[in-house]
């Protein structure tokens, strides 16, 4: 009961995956209908969420498909006005933000598709003695656990009801790894967890050619209701502090 307890005072369900779609912000386009048979710039490479928001969105408006095998060709020809639009997961757009100086003053986003992910119902194990894994990925933001993002922590629990032991397996987030059902997806593991939680998971299986049986997410945000949820921590200081960041 306390276990329970204790699970469901930090514990979220909802996941979700969001993509824009975004144009050059001295075009003219300010609304989604006015795209209609116009250039959508899309990464060749797509997980089962993308192929998802890329329909979705076509369900509203139809255009032009023009494939691109990676960032850098998709965004110069945003800007050189070869193509109308472009749609990209919310944590891509965080990344170009990162790396080009000027990308977030030279674009709008004018429309946003949001994907929710299928969510797997637990199944009673008859053997209880069977042993399972677990895996628990750790993102590296705050807020919503359901935020898609890097997968930074790839840990396996392997649990062994017969011996009462448990194994932890530490998975690097930069191993180079073929991200699950993408042809030529090669990528850095903790780039997976941009595409949900389903892509880390079944990534680490095709690398480990093992099953995960469940899995356990968590962000910045987690130690403080895992805190919270067992009776918090009071902190007392003799001595004055700033909470700002020194560099």
């Amino acid at each position: 009961y306390n276990t329970n307890k204790f699970f469901n005072n930090i514990s979220e369900i909802n996941e979700k995956s969001i993509y824009y779609v975004i144009v050059n912000k001295e075009s003219n386009y300010e609304k989604i209908e006015e795209l209609k048979d116009k250039k959508l710039g899309i990464i060749r490479i797509q997980s089962n969420t993308y192929t998802k928001a890329i329909n979705n969105l076509f369900d509203s408006v139809s255009m032009e498909k023009i494939e691109y095998d990676g960032f850098k060709n998709l965004v110069n020809d945003l800007f050189d006005f070869k193509i109308d639009s472009i749609l990209i997961n919310s944590n891509n757009y965080d990344l170009l933000v990162e790396n080009i100086d000027d990308f977030k003053d030279r674009v709008n986003i004018i429309d946003k598709v949001v994907i929710e992910l299928e969510k797997k119902e637990l199944t009673k194990e008859d053997d209880a003695s069977r042993p399972f894994n677990l895996f628990i990925s750790g993102i590296d933001v705050n807020g919503p656990i359901e935020t898609s993002s890097r997968s930074d922590v790839n840990i396996v629990v392997t649990v062994n009801p017969n011996t009462h032991k448990i194994l932890l397996t530490h998975i690097p987030r930069d191993y180079y790894v073929c991200l699950h059902g993408i042809e030529n997806g090669m990528d850095k593991l903790t780039h997976a967890g941009m595409y949900g939680i389903d892509m880390s998971v079944e990534t680490v299986e095709d690398f480990m050619n093992i099953d995960i049986d469940y899995y356990l997410r968590v962000n910045f945000d987690t130690l403080i209701r895992v805190v919270d949820a067992i009776g918090g921590i009071d902190v007392y200081s003799d001595a004055d502090f700033s909470s700002a960041a020194i560099y």
